[in-house]
């Protein structure tokens, strides 16, 4: 289950710490940013709404998305959790 957030400078973002989650929305082409809390990456993406879509679509099996595009994003967002690691 995806953990979400509201952050306080702005409502409009979607917070998620869940690399399986900001995979599928990396997939997705969605632009985010990330955030280290305590050991912990945080992805922060622009578009809420949309990813709430995203999110809502994955879960009842209706999202349609390219099996390449997803291990792509899978790879990247590992790399991004490996090199917050190390920091």
């Amino acid at each position: 289950m995806e953990k979400q957030k509201e952050t306080s400078y702005h409502s409009l973002v979607y917070e998620v710490q869940d690399s399986e989650i900001a995979s599928i929305l990396k997939s997705q082409e969605q632009r985010f940013t990330t955030e280290k809390r305590d050991r912990v990456v945080w992805f922060i993406f622009e578009d809420r709404k949309k990813c709430e879509a995203i999110v809502d679509a994955y879960y009842n099996r209706q999202l349609p998305l390219q099996a390449i595009d997803l291990m792509d994003a899978v790879k990247q967002i590992k790399k991004i959790i490996i090199y917050s690691k190390n920091l």
